[in-house]
């Protein structure tokens, strides 16, 4: 897609990452900022992105989890 492209993207984007899955959180960051993140609370009117960094998880947990989760929803 490329970082030129994230910014026209309109609709809210939900970032999820485990804390220890690999990723590199601070390309994450930057990927949050060109979606509107990333601004002082109470200062700016709150972005429609959000970045979660989830503790104590790993990729493969991760989505275990988020599968199980929404499963669970469907039920």
């Amino acid at each position: 897609m490329g970082d030129d492209n994230i910014p026209k993207i309109t609709a809210p984007v939900l970032i999820i990452s485990g804390d220890n899955d690999g990723m590199d959180k601070i390309e994450l960051a930057k990927k949050y900022k060109l979606l509107g993140g990333g601004v002082a609370a109470g200062m700016q009117p709150m972005p429609k992105s959000h970045l979660a960094i989830v503790p104590n998880q790993d990729h493969v947990g991760l989505m275990t989890q988020t599968i199980f989760g929404y499963w669970i929803f469907l039920e």
